[in-house]
């Protein structure tokens, strides 16, 4: 379903995470192994949820709070080195679930989109506003060997993620704004 290189887990004693050992109730929160070299293995539960669907509490608040997305073994300048043609997005900003179903989301990039031609960045693009699959995303997808944190203000969440090289990302318009 997933591309092989793509392993995510969620385990809030992973170097950098940086949440409680527990949900706000109080149960433990367990390691859970969400999707392992492209297969889905595990899901997160809440007490309610395991309560009313009958399956083991992990101890989070109905969704990962403390995902890993192991990473490869290129470094991000080989991976751009290797891109004949593609955008480089430094950060997302403002994205949203259009459909969870599909995991469809749309949201904007922000603070630097950068063309890549022939393994080189040759000059800086206005933001997009993107639309696209994260199944249909992640399943052709090569990561790098460094991870980011990136915290939610949304939600109390901790996320670590390397450099991620996306042959199918969905760009839909570009903005007005730099």
């Amino acid at each position: 379903m997933l591309s092989p290189n793509l392993t995510i887990i969620d385990d809030w004693s992973y170097p950098g995470v940086a949440n409680a050992p527990f949900a706000p109730d109080g149960a433990p929160t367990k390691r859970v192994v969400l999707v392992e070299k492209g297969v889905p293995k595990g899901f997160v539960s809440s007490t309610y949820l395991a309560n009313k669907f009958k399956v083991e509490n992990t101890g989070h608040d109905g969704y990962p709070t403390n995902a890993v997305v192991m990473p490869g073994t290129k470094t991000r300048e080989q991976l751009i080195a290797e891109t004949e043609r593609g955008v480089l997005i430094s950060r997302t900003w403002y994205t949203r679930s259009v459909d969870p179903r599909l995991c469809t989301i749309t949201g904007l990039t922000r603070d630097g989109v950068y063309l890549i031609e022939n393994g080189r960045l040759t000059k800086a693009l206005k933001n997009f506003r993107f639309f696209t699959s994260m199944l249909k995303a992640l399943a052709d997808v090569e990561l790098a060997d460094t991870l980011y944190r990136s915290e939610s203000s949304d939600a109390p969440q901790t996320l670590l993620v390397p450099t991620a090289k996306i042959a199918k990302f969905n760009l839909s318009a570009q903005t007005s704004f730099a």
